[in-house]
């Protein structure tokens, strides 16, 4: 069985001879169950995304947003000056 990231590399047409042959294999019990077991891991990975971006605008609005170019020159001189650069 393929991973979920090597399947979302598929081509639409590769995509369906493997779940054709994950049927065949009997690893799922029909293509229109795999269909639905992505929308649903969709689903949820849209929903955990979104409630991230949420997290983070609830925390930027109780505390303050930063400055994005600020927070960079902050990191790169802190880059620059470790002992490693």
């Amino acid at each position: 069985m393929l991973s979920k990231r090597h399947v979302e590399r598929l081509t639409p047409p590769d995509r369906q001879a493997w779940a054709e042959a994950e049927v065949r294999a009997g690893h799922a019990p029909s293509i229109r169950s795999l269909v639905e077991e992505a929308v649903k891991q969709h689903r949820l990975s849209d929903a955990h995304y979104r409630a991230l971006v949420d997290d983070v605008r609830h925390a930027g609005e109780a505390k303050g947003w930063l400055d994005g170019v600020a927070v960079l020159r902050d990191l790169e001189a802190s880059l620059n000056a470790s002992p490693e650069a």
